[in-house]
C-alpha cells in the first residue's frame, strides 16, 4: 500500500508535503553515501592494478632472464605449453582477443593445432599485431618448453 492513500484515508494528509521532503532528503543522502564509497572502492581497484601491473613487469623480466640463460630457442610447443606460457605471462586474454578478431585460418590454427611452431607465419603475424618482438616470441617459447 502506498503511503499518500493511507495519509488521507486516516485524515492526516496536512503530513504529504512533510514526509516527502523527508523521503527526497533520505534519498539525496544515501545518493551521497553511494557515491563515495564508489569513488573509494574505484581509487582501490586502481591501487590494486598499479600494484599488479608493477608486479607484473618484474615477472616479465624474469621470464625475460631465464629464457636469456636457458640459450638456444625452441622450436616447437604443444597447445597446452603455449597456453600456460601466455597465462603466466599475463597474455593470454590479449592472445584470445586476438585470434577471435582474425581470419578463420587463424581461428582454426589456435583451436585444432596439436603443435606450436616457433616459425610460423601466423604466429609471427599475430605476434605483430600484438606488438610483440621476435625476442618476445623466443622468451614465451621458452617458457612454454618449460611447462610439462
Amino acid at each position: 500500500m502506498q503511503l499518500e492513500p493511507l495519509l488521507v484515508s486516516l485524515g492526516l494528509s496536512a503530513y504529504i508535503p512533510q514526509l516527502s521532503e523527508y523521503r527526497d532528503a533520505l534519498i539525496r543522502e544515501n545518493a551521497e553515501a553511494l557515491q563515495n564509497l564508489t569513488i573509494a572502492k574505484d581509487a582501490e581497484r586502481t591501487e590494486a592494478i598499479t600494484a599488479l601491473s608493477i608486479q607484473h613487469a618484474a615477472e616479465i623480466a624474469d621470464l625475460r632472464s631465464a629464457a636469456e640463460a636457458a640459450g638456444a630457442g625452441v622450436i616447437s610447443v604443444t597447445p597446452l605449453q603455449m597456453r600456460r606460457a601466455l597465462n603466466t605471462a599475463g597474455l593470454r586474454d590479449a592472445v584470445e582477443a586476438a585470434v577471435a578478431a582474425a581470419p578463420q585460418d587463424v581461428r582454426d590454427a589456435w583451436e585444432f593445432a596439436t603443435e606450436i611452431r616457433r616459425n610460423d607465419a601466423l604466429l609471427i603475424s599475430l605476434a605483430a599485431t600484438l606488438g610483440k618482438s621476435d625476442a618476445d616470441l623466443d622468451i614465451l617459447f621458452q617458457l612454454a618448453a618449460s611447462f610439462v
